[in-house]
């Protein structure tokens, strides 16, 4: 039996949509130019893209993509109001949503989660969305993680680290990084947060412009260790020995 998908669903009525109103144009049963058509309709995208990654949050019991999910319908919607006549927004008042990432950062504090347990992100670059490392045997190598918003995660007791120093660079808008460190393993950790909390084993700290340094003892003689560089402007650190 054929599986339909929520990726096959989502893309199907994404093409029936648009093959309805494309049709509705053709026959004359509206009369709107394609780039007009384009601007009057463009909303109902993102309305469909962030319903679609609400659902996918709550089939993965909300572990990626709700807030994305929840700021593509909230934008969506008031694209939607200002198309209907109600309110005036238009794409370039994006920036006025800006309150949103509070709010997100506040339900991020209230959250006893302190991990999340998704596939490993293949992209080092992510817009809105979670980098998470915690597959058996990963392989360890020199990264410069950038995100927008959202969580990294990475679990270096389950990685294939080299002998050699690793260099990994995280740098973030809004969210949280946690790392669980082996207890044997040489590390230097550089971390920076504008406004939030950083906790590296037992030292922690929080406020605004926060920053931490911490140095494994003998670390300059070894020959097998991590050197981590964070800089967050909202959100948690969090490094943890397993």
């Amino acid at each position: 039996m054929k599986q339909f998908t929520l990726n096959r669903v989502f893309s199907a009525l994404l093409l029936i949509l648009f093959g309805i109103l494309l049709l509705l144009v053709n026959i004359d049963v509206i009369s709107l130019e394609i780039n007009n058509l384009f601007v009057t309709f463009y909303p109902v995208l993102f309305l469909i893209v962030g319903f679609k990654w609400l659902v996918e949050s709550i089939l993965s019991k909300g572990q990626k993509g709700w807030f994305g999910g929840f700021f593509l319908l909230l934008f969506g919607t008031l694209l939607a109001l200002d198309r209907l006549g109600y309110i005036t927004f238009t794409f370039w008042d994006v920036w006025k949503l800006w309150p949103v990432l509070l709010i997100y950062l506040g339900m991020k504090l209230f959250s006893k989660e302190k991990s999340v347990s998704i596939s490993f992100a293949k992209k080092d670059s992510v817009a809105i969305g979670d980098y998470v490392s915690n597959s058996e045997n990963w392989s360890l190598e020199d990264k410069n993680i950038k995100l927008g918003i959202g969580d990294v995660h990475l679990d270096f007791s389950k990685a294939f680290i080299p002998d050699k120093e690793t260099k990994i660079d995280i740098s973030g808008w809004v969210g949280d990084v946690t790392l669980l460190v082996p207890e044997d393993l040489a590390i230097k950790v550089e971390a920076t947060v504008k406004t939030g909390s950083i906790e590296i084993f037992d030292n922690d700290s929080d406020g605004l412009n926060r920053s931490y340094s911490y140095k494994s003892e003998h670390y300059d003689e070894e020959t097998r260790k991590l050197t981590i560089n964070i800089n967050l402007s909202v959100g948690s650190i969090q490094v943890e020995k397993v």
